[in-house]
């Protein structure tokens, strides 16, 4: 896992000094060693955190005649088997590297050399022969690559800090701004910047003199599956592959479902598994207690650390300052401090990020079941659903309350099933439709019209993994891990995974019931309340810390005069009294972005 950044600029040379000013502003993300390479108008530099092949691996490497350069940041699992046929085919490779792999099968395959790849990564490939730059960036999205082009000039990197290092501050992009407000992150290919992107997942960006082309090269609406239908067996391999490594692998362990298959798997393959986890105090957001039975019962050396609002204070100056874009989910935070703990006794940790998408486990996707029974409910009905006073479903954890999921749920009936889903997943419009403009803004547009199946829970699955899951979940396990120059892998989000779930025909939920394929897999393997657990949301006990131990800090960034053409003072004012916490976090996670990344730029 690596950090990487680079220039071309066809109209000027690029210097050394600024390679590496720009990696120097991602050390965290690869604290072990750096590289660069630069020639004339070209230079690409890296930060490496050293986890296959500890001795040869260190980048940029090149082919045998130095055409071609890459620089490489994540894992390629299947990299031995690709080794095995590029000797065959009389390559010579000086490293035990997967980054190795990728310079020798571009020689081989061109851009195609991408679909023979099976992991998460972004990259930078310098073709000198063809004075060519390529950009790639892994199926799902795990990794991050952000890029900005002006005429005969792009620059890249894997965090928008290291663009941000050589360009001066970009303006706030109105319509960024617009989408943050309402969903709690920028949704890809945007940025909150003008002129600063993110290449999407899947995708291929190509410059040279021509100009820069993007392609797609991954369509998850295009999924075949030719492999196993036994589902423990696949499971096992991916588990299997994704745990290989040259330093001690951990795992992230919730107590859910998805993490403690993942547990099970490690141990069965007889893995000596360092698990960790924190604990709240507050019952309701207290995850601890699951984590240390699934440990118990597999026999994982276990981890745990409470977390506290003065655990978030102490974060809170490290997160701020190399958090480069707004970020509403208050999970960040948490995740964080797992990572930190988990650093400090390995370097890989496995986590569940994606079994929710990949397999159905949000709740919402039963509330697509239920809609299809209630076309029309009035919304009326939803106001007063946020008078209710708290009732503890089988359904839903006790994190998650009943009145503003039902007033969620009421807001969505009568859309489309994919109007619906991101109708659901907005950030603060609990009850009350999202504007059309919404809607009509790219890139949430463009989603609307998409080829999606029948089945309206495959539908939100499809929408998730483009939105929620890619720009949200992946962005905070990115940034929380590599803060703390940490490798997380997510088993869940393999090739192969993906392109068996998505090709199956059976229903992953009934109306009561959620990740019907996990659940079934683990009969026999785990305690049946293990197996039957609700989902339950990973965050801060907002209310109890907004009104207590965050008060003043909170209060003095939301009402900072610098945000204020942004969320007036009235706006802020109405949030307090109406007790919209989600929403007050949304604004206060944009101050204290826009106090370190615009404000102190100036």
């Amino acid at each position: 896992m690596c950090g990487i950044a680079g220039i071309v600029d066809f109209g000027s040379r690029v210097k050394v000094s600024q390679i590496e000013k720009m990696t120097h502003q991602i050390i965290h993300r690869g604290p072990d060693s750096g590289g660069h390479f630069v020639k004339n108008y070209v230079g690409l530099g890296i930060r490496r955190l050293k986890i296959i092949d500890l001795v040869t691996g260190d980048q940029p490497i090149s082919n045998e005649d130095g055409s071609l350069t890459v620089i490489f940041n994540g894992e390629i699992y299947n990299y031995k088997h690709i080794r095995e046929q590029l000797y065959q085919k009389g390559h010579a490779l000086k490293t035990t590297s997967d980054t190795e792999t990728i310079v020798h099968l571009y020689e081989d395959s061109g851009k195609d050399f991408l679909k023979k790849l099976n992991g998460m990564f972004a990259l930078a490939l310098w073709d000198e022969k063809n004075q060519r730059l390529l950009l790639a960036r892994d199926h799902a999205g795990i990794k991050p690559l952000f890029y900005y082009h002006s005429g005969s000039k792009i620059i890249f990197g894997s965090e928008i800090k290291t663009i941000l290092s050589i360009i001066p501050t970009p303006q706030i992009d109105p319509d960024s701004l617009f989408l943050y407000s309402y969903l709690g992150y920028v949704p890809t290919p945007k940025t909150i910047y003008k002129d600063i992107y993110q290449l999407p997942p899947g995708h291929t960006l190509t410059f040279s003199k021509a100009g820069l082309k993007i392609h797609q090269y991954y369509d998850l609406f295009s999924q075949s599956y030719a492999g196993t239908d036994n589902l423990d067996e696949l499971l096992d391999t991916v588990v299997a592959r994704q745990a290989i490594a040259d330093v001690p692998v951990g795992l992230l362990l919730s107590g859910g479902l998805d993490s403690s298959i993942l547990a099970y798997y490690l141990k069965r393959q007889n893995h000596d598994v360092k698990s960790f986890s924190i604990s709240f105090a507050n019952a309701d957001y207290n995850e601890g207690h699951h984590a240390a039975q699934v440990s118990k019962i597999l026999g994982t050396h276990h981890f745990d650390k409470s977390y506290s609002a003065t655990d978030f204070l102490s974060d809170f100056p490290r997160i701020q300052k190399l958090m480069d874009q707004p970020f509403a989910d208050p999970s960040l935070f948490p995740t964080y401090h797992v990572d930190q703990l988990a650093s400090q006794h390995v370097k890989v940790a496995l986590s569940g990020d994606g079994g929710d998408e990949i397999f159905a486990g949000y709740p919402t996707y039963l509330g697509h079941r239920f809609a299809n029974y209630l076309p029309f409910v009035p919304r009326e009905l939803s106001s007063l659903s946020h008078n209710l006073p708290p009732i503890k479903l089988p359904l839903f954890s006790s994190s998650y309350k009943f009145g503003d999921t039902l007033a969620n749920f009421i807001s969505g009936l009568g859309l489309s099933p994919t109007r619906r889903q991101l109708q659901w997943m907005v950030y603060f419009t609990t009850g009350q439709l999202a504007p059309p403009h919404f809607f009509q803004t790219s890139p949430i547009k463009e989603l609307l019209f998409s080829n999606y199946p029948a089945d309206s829970v495959k539908t939100a699955q499809l929408i998730d993994f483009q939105t929620y899951m890619r720009d949200a979940m992946l962005l905070k396990s990115d940034r929380s891990s590599m803060f703390n120059s940490l490798e997380v892998r997510v088993p869940y989000l393999d090739r192969d995974i993906i392109s068996y779930a998505f090709t199956r025909h059976e229903s992953f939920t009934s109306l009561f019931e959620t990740k019907l394929p996990l659940r079934n897999l683990l009969k026999d393997k785990l305690p049946e309340n293990i197996r039957r657990r609700p989902k339950k949301g990973f965050g801060l006990p907002l209310a109890d810390w907004i009104s207590g131990p965050l008060s003043n800090l909170v209060k003095s960034y939301v009402y900072r005069s610098a945000i204020r053409d942004y969320f007036p003072t009235q706006f802020v004012d109405s949030l307090f009294a109406k007790k919209r916490l989600r929403t007050l976090w949304m604004v206060f996670a944009f101050s204290f972005w826009h106090e370190r990344w615009v404000q102190d730029r100036i």
